[in-house]
């Protein structure tokens, strides 16, 4: 051992206490330290292997080449140094980087694999990860937590940074806790990803997110994985995601600045797993590149969506609600939703139209019986009646035997099974092997539990066999494209014959909840089912350039305002849980005042936009350069006033005065004087000819503190 480990005894004589030092480290009280003796990877192995609940693994200052995996199942706390911010957005220019953990972990392996304690907090602290050789994105994310929505565990990661990693930021599984204060960039290449998916699988005991569906909302309490106070950046171009949900998932997102990137969703279109659960997203400041259209994406599950501020997206950008359930069908066990399927609540008039192709197409056909108004079945679902009659289906483990006479398809081909009694035969298969002109094969995602052979009235044919109608005229129909590609398509030929059914509501999308709870990998209908209930999504104070609102937007038919979701509109009875999360106890009290970030106006309309939530204020504290101001309103970061008159096309560059009075921030940090704050002027160009200079948009710093 060095001369490092003698220093440390001096050091523990003198606060009482007496240090371990072997395997590589010192302990001194309930903290580990580095003794120089092996890589720092090894290290911290060995440190995890010694702790008890409550130590402290210490990470030193450098940069360590992270090979083997750390499998944690103590309440430790891993803590890095800190890192010097230069302030720029620029994750490639000089930081002090403190602690960096680079990825030279094999394609399985993670940096940390954490199963969280009852009754006890994980924390990791002031670490960055970086790549090391890793050129192919990884399955799993850098830090793999598993846990309990019941035991009491906890996580903290907090001023960490996760810098262009070949993996997702974490892999999240029934988890409590928050993560804030960190940096996550992704990268430019499409091998990238953000912070993973957030699951609720093993919610109050069950599997597959079964057991969260089951259980109601519970906004405004701490059940849910907390992201706060944190910066994203998507150093590509593309539209990428930051964070997704799916398997009953529930997540908080607030007050975080969001660069290029959006917050998602997955529904129950593609897997066993369940749509995410319920969400709460406000406060954060999203910032687009000018191509981006979705600020949100969710496909199922409820939420609320509030007092968020958003630039540089297109001008169709919108909170964007969908069901993709109803334009495709890899969604075994639960198959489709064609109108027909009994996991959804399908209208009892089913089917409103029946009829025969005359022309076919790819995603068009024409049946010229018909003498439909326009667009009267747009949100419909169009489902095939006829096809290849299948004779046989059986299974042999994982692996299916199709049996349908003269079918006509090709190894490659893929081939949708419908009419079975069976819905885990009813789906999409992709990639089909041809054993001769009568058979052929492919495999289920999983065959746990399943049925070893099909019934009913079976039909195949090549693409899908469903979907969402989009338009019709007359004689008509178009349906929605695949969003797994053209293969996918419903193709029509002469002589199919179809059926026209609407959805009430499907499972597990977006305003439903709860419901009956479902178990297995091949699960049968409960009792009653569907017995879930419509609970719609909210948004509001949801805010553009120029104060413009932007709302929800349902992009399937079975979406419907006012049912499945509202604008505009406070969820009645809502309150947000205490914020800063009260995991952040050890944090130094919030001394930072907010500024004004920016100031424009438009007509008679002028908003501004603080850096963080405001309270208080009045029209008579600000005074514009030219104009008076009246009619002082708004919430959270944004407010807005009118002015009269109001501002014009081409006016001169307008600036803007306070005199400090009663604005402050939550913790009652004031609002510090205002002078000579440029407003940029976005009153639109009516045609009239310009008499003076329109004026510029104020230059904003980035807020580096929180």
């Amino acid at each position: 051992m060095k001369s490092r480990t003698l220093i440390a005894f001096f050091l523990c004589a003198a606060f009482a206490c007496a240090p371990s030092a072997f395997g590589g480290f010192t302990k001194i009280g309930t903290t580990y330290y580095y003794d120089e003796v092996g890589t720092v990877n090894a290290y911290v192995i060995a440190a995890v292997a010694d702790a008890s609940t409550g130590d402290t693994i210490n990470i030193p200052t450098g940069s360590f080449a992270w090979t083997t995996e750390v499998d944690v199942t103590k309440a430790l706390v891993f803590e890095g140094s800190d890192y010097s911010d230069n302030g720029t957005t620029d994750d490639t220019t000089d930081d002090t980087h403190g602690t960096v953990l680079l990825d030279y972990l094999g394609s399985s392996a993670v940096f940390f694999d954490v199963t969280l304690v009852a009754n006890e907090l994980t924390r990791f602290s002031k670490i960055r990860f970086e790549n090391g050789d890793r050129a192919a994105l990884a399955f799993y994310g850098a830090i793999v937590l598993n846990g309990s929505n019941t035991n009491g565990g906890r996580i903290r990661i907090n001023n960490c940074r996760f810098s262009e990693l070949f993996r997702a930021t974490n892999t999240i599984n029934t988890v409590l806790g928050v993560f804030d204060n960190n940096y996550v960039t992704r990268r430019s290449t499409s091998q990238s990803a953000g912070m993973g998916s957030i699951k609720g699988s093993t919610w109050d005991g069950a599997t597959n997110g079964d057991g969260s569906w089951a259980a109601d909302n519970l906004f405004g309490t701490d059940n849910f994985f907390f992201i706060e106070d944190c910066d994203f950046d998507n150093l590509g171009t593309s539209a990428q995601t930051i964070v997704d949900a799916q398997a009953g998932g529930r997540y908080v997102f607030r007050n975080n600045r969001v660069g290029n990137l959006s917050v998602e969703s997955h529904g129950l279109e593609a897997q066993r797993e369940r749509s995410g659960r319920a969400f709460e997203i406000y406060g954060n400041t999203f910032a687009g590149n000018g191509n981006r259209q979705f600020i949100t994406y969710f496909r199922g599950g409820v939420g609320v969506i509030y007092d968020n501020t958003i630039s540089g997206f297109t001008t169709s950008a919108n909170l964007s609600l969908l069901n993709n359930r109803t334009a495709d069908l890899l969604a075994f066990p639960f198959g489709g939703a064609d109108g027909q399927n009994p996991w959804d609540e399908n209208d009892a008039g089913n089917p409103f139209e029946t009829g025969t192709v005359t022309t076919g197409g790819n995603r068009t056909f024409t049946d010229s019986s018909q003498s439909w108004t326009t667009n009267e079945w747009t949100g419909y679902i169009l489902r095939k009646t006829n096809g290849v009659a299948v004779s046989s289906v059986t299974r042999s483990g994982a692996t299916i035997t199709v049996t349908a006479p003269s079918h006509g398809f090709t190894t490659g081909d893929e081939v949708s099974l419908y009419g079975a009694n069976e819905y885990t035969f009813n789906g999409m298969f992709t990639d089909i092997t041809v054993v001769d002109a009568n058979t052929w094969t492919d495999t289920i995602p999983s065959s746990t539990g399943a049925p070893t052979s099909a019934t009913g009235t079976i039909y195949a044919c090549k693409g899908n066999y469903f979907s969402e109608i989009s338009s019709n005229t007359a004689t008509t129909i178009t349906v929605k494209s695949s969003i797994y590609g053209t293969n996918y398509h419903m193709i029509f030929n002469i002589g199919d014959t179809y059926e026209i059914n609407k959805i009430t509501h499907a499972m597990d999308q977006p305003g439903r909840k709860m419901g009956s709870l479902v178990s297995g990998t091949n699960p049968s209908l409960p009792s009653g089912w569907n017995d879930q209930t419509t609970d719609p999504w909210y948004e509001w104070n949801n805010t553009r350039e120029g104060g413009a609102d932007v709302d929800f937007s349902p992009a399937s038919g079975t979406i419907v305002s006012g049912v499945h979701f509202v604008n505009d509109t406070t969820r009645p009875g809502y309150t947000a849980y205490t914020y800063p999360h009260p995991l952040r106890t050890d944090e130094a009290p919030d001394i930072v005042a907010p500024t004004l970030f920016s100031a424009t106006v438009n007509g008679s309309t002028l908003t501004l936009t603080f850096t963080e939530s405001i309270v208080d204020g009045a029209a008579a504290q600000f005074a514009l350069s030219s104009g008076s101001l009246s009619a002082y309103a708004g919430s959270g970061t944004t407010r807005t006033m009118t002015v009269t008159p109001a501002a014009e096309y081409g006016d001169p560059t307008y600036t803007i005065n306070y005199t400090p009075g009663d604005i402050e921030d939550s913790a009652g940090n004031a609002l510090a004087a205002i002078s000579g704050f440029e407003v940029t002027n976005e009153t639109p160009d009516t045609g009239e000819p310009a008499t003076r200079n329109p004026g510029r948009r104020a230059k904003a710093g980035r807020v580096l503190t929180k």
